[in-house]
């Protein structure tokens, strides 16, 4: 991707707005991020507009950028499939990392279900694989139902 395709699915560029929301009407779902630092952020639509349907259908929903502290979000907004959640964040980060590759960004995945519904997660073959992914790019993954609330301190 070029920094053209970023603008063009940018729904804001280095904002340091307090909160951020993404949402998910269908499945009444959402991840919000307080940003009590008041750090530069960037929130890019991912599903549709930085990967398109010809990828094959693997892409998460949002990328949030914290630009001051160089940390990625990858969110997904799910019903309760949360492997195809996993195998979503696991495409996306593999399509879109290389554009952030240079400037070191930590990578952080964050999944949020009407409810979960895999009874042994850390079991699962494709959570294993983007645990071990995300704990390579300084990060973590994170899962909740219905809302995930993230503060961003100073």
């Amino acid at each position: 991707m070029d920094k053209t395709d970023y603008e063009n699915c940018a729904e804001f560029l280095n904002d340091t707005r307090k909160i951020v929301v993404c949402k998910d009407e269908k499945s009444r779902t959402e991840y919000r991020y307080e940003n009590k630092a008041l750090d530069e952020l960037s929130k890019y639509r991912v599903d549709g507009c930085l990967i398109k349907d010809e990828s094959g259908g693997e892409r998460c929903d949002f990328l949030l950028e914290n630009c001051t502290k160089k940390i990625l979000y990858f969110v997904e907004l799910k019903g309760s499939d949360l492997t195809r959640a996993v195998k979503q964040i696991n495409h996306s980060i593999d399509v879109l990392y290389g554009d952030f590759e240079n400037e070191k960004y930590a990578v952080h995945a964050r999944i949020v279900v009407t409810r979960v519904s895999v009874p042994n997660l850390e079991k699962n073959s494709y959570f294993v694989k983007l645990q071990k992914k995300v704990k390579k790019l300084n990060g973590e993954v994170k899962y909740k139902a219905e809302k995930y609330i993230e503060h961003n301190s100073e």
